[in-house]
């Protein structure tokens, strides 16, 4: 936003429109230029963050649940490995706050077994290779269809009022609890909002 600068007046200043003019105008071009309607009517503007990865690539895996360092690339079927899709590391330029609860929409198959669920959850670090904390709650989901394949949407709770700092990075951590088989095909959708600028 630009920044209104007024000249200060002295003791003696002949008050005429010329001088109010200029003074009135520098304050309405700021304005006119930065505020528009929708700003005053809606202060806070929402950015929609979404981040995909198939069924094998593109993920980055990591040896604990809070490490920001990759050990590996790619989908991996071992128990318990930790994974992140790479699209899902993303710098959040702004101080926000989310909107609504996180949402995966993940496409399951009839290859898992039942009862094997896969975990879930949002993180935030200030670096991206730094040491990442939960955001919101760590949601395990089965990820079996009754058919071939079955789309169905896991809510992240707890996600929602969370605040994040400017220059702060999110991801999706994945964590495998079956050896049966790589993290499924997935897309999270992250609302943030924040003011105007």
């Amino acid at each position: 936003m630009g920044y209104i600068t007024v000249t200060g007046d002295s003791d003696g200043d002949l008050h005429d429109a010329e001088m109010h003019n200029a003074k009135f105008g520098a304050i309405s071009s700021v304005i006119n230029g930065n505020i528009s309607h929708d700003n005053l009517l809606y202060p806070s503007g929402e950015f929609i963050i979404t981040a995909s990865a198939g069924s094998v690539t593109p993920w980055y895996r990591f040896g604990s649940a809070t490490s920001g360092v990759p050990t590996a690339q790619g989908a991996s079927s071992t128990n318990s490995e930790i994974h992140a899709p790479v699209s899902s590391i993303i710098r959040i330029p702004f101080t926000g706050t989310f909107t609504d609860n996180v949402t995966i929409t993940v496409c399951k198959t009839n290859a898992y077994a039942t009862g094997n669920n896969l975990s879930f959850v949002l993180q935030k670090s200030s670096t991206p290779g730094g040491t990442y904390s939960n955001v919101g709650n760590l949601i395990a989901n089965d990820c079996l269809s009754s058919g071939a394949f079955e789309l169905a949407v896991i809510t992240l709770t707890g996600t929602t009022g969370q605040t994040i700092t400017a220059g702060n990075y999110i991801r999706l951590l994945v964590t495998n609890n079956t050896a049966s088989d790589p993290p499924p095909a997935l897309t999270m959708t992250a609302r943030i909002k924040t003011l105007h600028v």
